[in-house]
This record gives C-alpha cells, sequence and structure tokens, in this order.
C-alpha cells in the first residue's frame, strides 16, 4: 500500500505459486505481487464469500475510502465454526436421544408424548418427536427405566432440560450468542451421550 487508500497489490503464497509456475524469478515482493480483491464494508458478509473462497482474502475498503482489515478464509472458518457449532452439538444431542429411545417404546406410547398442541400429528417413530417430546417421556421415571442406563436419572434429566432450553434460543434465532456456558453444556452432554 501507497497509503491507506491505495493498494499497489497483494502477496499471497497461491500468487507466489502462480508467478513461479509463470516462470517468474526474483527477490523482490513485487516480482510475486497480484492485483488485489476488495469489497466495500456495507456489502454483505455473503457477497465477500466467493470472493474470499477464490483468493483467500478480501480487503475491506471503508466509506471513507481507506482500506479498514481484511478477512481471510481462516476468518471466515472461525466465524463459521461459532455459528454452526451449536445448531451441529443440538443435533447430535437429538440424534443420541432418539438412540437411546429406539426400541423401548411402542408406537402408542410413542405418540402420547407429543405435544398436546399437536394431537393430529402422526407420530410413526421416536424420529417424529422433538427434543422436548423426548423429554417429556423420559421425565416419567418407568418410562426412564427403560432405557436401562446406569447413570443418575435426576442429573441427565436436568441436562436435558438445560439442553432443551439452548435448543429452543439456537433454534429460533435468538440474536444474542450463546453464552460460554451453554456452549460448555452442549458440548459436554454431547461427549457424555457419545461415550454412552
Amino acid at each position: 500500500m501507497v497509503s491507506d487508500r491505495e493498494v499497489k497489490g497483494i502477496i499471497t503464497w497461491a500468487s507466489i505459486g502462480r508467478k513461479l509456475s509463470e516462470g517468474a524469478r526474483g527477490a523482490s515482493v513485487k516480482d510475486f505481487m497480484v492485483e488485489h480483491q476488495e469489497i466495500r464494508a456495507e456489502e454483505s458478509l455473503s457477497r465477500a464469500i466467493p470472493v474470499i473462497a477464490e483468493h483467500g482474502y478480501v480487503m475491506v475498503r471503508g466509506t471513507d475510502k481507506r482500506i479498514v482489515g481484511i478477512v481471510t478464509a481462516s476468518d471466515l472458518a472461525l466465524q463459521y465454526h461459532q455459528l454452526a457449532e451449536p445448531f451441529l452439538l443440538v443435533g447430535e444431542i437429538e440424534n443420541h436421544v432418539r438412540r437411546l429411545m429406539d426400541g423401548h417404546f411402542t408406537q402408542k406410547e410413542l405418540a402420547s408424548g407429543r405435544s398436546p398442541a399437536d394431537e393430529a400429528r402422526t407420530v410413526d417413530g421416536v424420529e417424529d418427536l422433538s427434543l422436548g417430546e423426548c423429554v417429556r417421556l423420559l421425565e416419567n421415571p418407568d418410562n426412564w427405566k427403560r432405557l436401562e442406563l446406569a447413570v443418575d436419572r435426576g442429573q441427565v434429566m436436568k441436562t436435558l432440560g438445560q439442553v432443551r432450553n439452548i435448543r429452543n434460543d439456537v433454534m429460533h434465532f435468538d440474536p444474542d450468542p450463546l453464552t460460554e456456558a451453554d456452549l460448555r453444556t452442549l458440548r459436554g452432554f454431547a461427549t457424555f451421550l457419545r461415550e454412552l
């Protein structure tokens, strides 16, 4: 950059590789520099993603025409992880709970767990129940015994209740990010169920 507004080019591992493959030989940055990619700061991140995917980065130009930052593929991966991890953990937990319940209840018993507000919905198997409906069935100590698990029912049900509340925030796109405590709950319970 000549100034915070004028970019002469950029050098990346990809530009070095490309220039070497084209026969470039030199010891200066200018020998391996390529034209930079940029996007306006007010643009949607979704517009930047294809540029980042193709080039590994995009420079960000502010409203005052200054380069105000850079977004890299690593930044994108980290952001994706932060956004996707809660969804993935909730899905994993729901699947583990359904697997634990599968084969232990009749279709009629499973249907009795569905939400009272949704009586018309067909429940053919445990996969048709929401996490809340699974929890409702397992809150009954007799139903819990049918799983034949050698773990503390009270603690598992307490954590399942917390997971259900977190799940509702996640699946209804609560604008507030999950707390680190909520993430620890999801990670810990998913690990527990994996090992169980």
